[in-house]
């Protein structure tokens, strides 16, 4: 088992010799394994008084024990050795209580945190405590998907899903085969095809991969960061928007609450059915332009009536209009979309 300190050697050679952040974080995690789980843990030392402070936090008397059981000092089989915390009396349990510990100069994780700080130590911008906050932060990711889509040969962060929220997380390897590492007692092996519970979901952290690399790969990529993509658990006004779109021109009642729930997942599935496309019930480029959100139709405009019709075609445009690139058309047209909607949310909000 490695130790952190070898670890962090390891990190600073990966990035000094310019290794690729999927290849750094395959190599942490390769390097975290046996490492073990503490709940509410992403990445600490793991020390006696860190273990002790995360037991208010337990949601359960299960991970109480995971916390007490695997520790040879929590559990009494190793002596307590006391000092006192740095510029206080306060007492605290002294490190030198953990002499001959085989977790000494390890880190200690939960499934979620574990993810975390792969990413971040890799250089991924990532935020998000506990699964279901990660998958529902739209920053987070390049890619989402239902595991049966997941690209095999790329790292992917993995979830599954339990009722509406996500209820475990970890990390595909990309090897082709479906290899696993993730965070459950202690960091090990799986596989996202055979592991039961089943593995549900999948996402390309934002920034793991270039846009071109993605694209190569067959990944649907947003073109600009201000067209969103929208998935069962984002939340705000860009979901509101879709909400109202989805109503509006394709027949849909959707409350209008700005929560990307089931019904709204389920809508979305049965227009991307209709529309021929795959099932996902993610709102991603090819689904916006199959909204109409898109360079090559026009935008949806607002007729005062609460309705929203396609607006009439341009009237002697110079041929020279028409040369406008994807990106550029696709942003005017959510801009456009946007606006549209705001002018909705205020008719109907009697302003």
């Amino acid at each position: 088992m490695y130790k952190a300190t070898s670890v962090e050697l390891f990190l600073a050679d990966w990035k000094e010799q310019g290794i690729s952040k999927p290849n750094i974080v395959r190599g942490l995690a390769e390097r975290y394994l046996g490492w073990q789980y503490v709940y509410a843990s992403q990445g600490q030392d793991c020390t006696p008084e860190w273990r002790k402070g995360r037991i208010p936090y337990c949601p359960s008397q299960k991970y109480v024990g995971m916390i007490t059981d695997n520790c040879p000092v929590l559990s009494g089989k190793q002596p307590t050795i006391y000092c006192n915390k740095p510029h206080s009396n306060e007492k605290m349990i002294s490190p030198e209580s953990c002499d001959g510990c085989d977790f000494l100069d390890t880190d200690v994780f939960d499934c979620a945190g574990f993810v975390l700080s792969l990413l971040q130590r890799a250089g991924v911008p990532f935020y998000g405590q506990g699964a279901t906050t990660q998958w529902g932060t739209a920053s987070n990711w390049a890619a989402q998907g239902e595991i049966s889509t997941m690209p095999r040969d790329l790292v992917c962060v993995i979830y599954k899903r339990k009722d509406d929220k996500m209820s475990h997380a970890g990390l595909s390897m990309g090897d082709g085969n479906g290899g696993a590492i993730h965070c459950s007692t202690f960091v090990k092996r799986g596989n996202v095809f055979t592991d039961s519970p089943k593995w549900t979901h999948w996402g390309i952290p934002k920034g793991l991969y270039t846009t071109e690399e993605l694209r190569k790969a067959g990944i649907d990529v947003a073109e600009d960061d201000n067209i969103p993509t929208l998935r069962r658990g984002s939340q705000g006004d860009e979901v509101a928007d879709l909400q109202m779109l989805l109503n509006s021109k394709f027949g849909y009642k959707l409350d209008i609450d700005g929560d990307f729930g089931s019904k709204t997942e389920s809508a979305v599935k049965d227009f991307q059915r209709k529309q021929g496309m795959t099932a996902d019930g993610i709102v991603g480029p090819k689904t916006w332009k199959a909204l109409g959100v898109s360079g090559n139709t026009n935008p949806p405009v607002d007729n005062g009536n609460n309705e929203i019709k396609p607006s009439e075609p341009p009237v002697d445009e110079p041929e020279e209009s028409t040369a406008v690139d994807e990106k550029t058309a696709l942003r005017a047209a959510y801009a456009s979309v946007k606006m549209a909607c705001d002018i909705l949310h205020k008719l109907i909000e009697g302003e």
